[in-house]
């Protein structure tokens, strides 16, 4: 199953399901406290876009909520951060999904 992020998790209470997933992944800084009704708390992955990369690899705070996640980057400039990101977060995993499977995966989502 696939949930998204934002305020269309509101109208439904999806909480418990999301938690009971074996793997649960969210993108970027998607909310989690203050949600968990409705979107959970659990968070497997963090699938981080080239703006949150940057942020990651600039500060060793991790985005709220992400503590004991791993982090899956992507985008062409992501590969700059990697480093930051793994220096600054050594308590996390750092993943790079490569150019070629971040754009089949795009093209996928699009056409869902």
């Amino acid at each position: 199953k696939l949930a998204r992020d934002g305020g269309v998790n509101l109208d439904v209470e999806y909480g418990r399901g999301i938690d009971a997933a074996e793997i649960v992944l969210r993108f970027n800084d998607g909310p989690t406290k203050g949600f968990e009704q409705h979107v959970g708390h659990r968070t497997s992955f963090r699938l981080v876009n080239n703006a949150w990369s940057m942020k990651l690899a600039s500060q060793r705070r991790p985005l709220p909520g992400t503590t004991g996640s791993a982090y899956l980057s992507f985008g062409k400039s992501s590969t700059k951060q990697l480093a930051g990101m793994c220096a600054n977060h050594k308590n996390s995993e750092v993943f790079y999904i490569s150019t070629q499977l971040s754009y089949g995966a795009r093209t996928v989502y699009h056409k869902a």
